[in-house]
């Protein structure tokens, strides 16, 4: 069906994902979407697949974000097992229970805080600051 895969681009794959995706929605969620049904639905190795997306990062980022909007749906429409769909989102989909936080994302102090902060070094060095050299 697909000829020379591997030199196509990455907006004409993921508008060939698109429309394998269309066919997981019409067929009513009865196929789980994933790149080896995929690779079936093009009448390509999955091999060719695997390896397109392996060279492809962004494609393969946008593609399993495409994949876990349908496994949602799926799920919400009670078409998944909700265990199985939740497990791909999180294994292959790289969803997390809860966003975790870097680092200097959790030490941030709000702008309120540092304000009220600065406020109480300035009344206790009587309105000078000091700044280190």
């Amino acid at each position: 069906m697909v000829e020379k895969f591997e030199s196509k681009s990455e907006a004409e794959v993921l508008e060939l994902f698109e429309g394998y995706l269309d066919e997981v929605e019409a067929n009513e969620y009865t196929s789980y979407p994933s790149k080896s049904k995929f690779a079936k639905y093009l009448g390509l190795s999955r091999n060719e697949v695997y390896s397109y997306f392996s060279a492809h990062p962004h494609a393969k980022a946008k593609m399993e974000d495409m994949m876990s909007d349908v496994l949602v749906e799926g799920m919400l429409l009670k078409k998944y097992v909700p265990s199985g769909a939740i497990f791909t989102l999180k294994n292959v989909c790289k969803w997390q229970d809860a966003p975790k936080q870097s680092k200097s994302q959790s030490e941030k102090t709000s702008e309120k805080e540092r304000q009220k902060l600065l406020d109480e070094y300035m009344q206790e060095h009587g309105g000078k600051l000091y700044v280190a050299k």
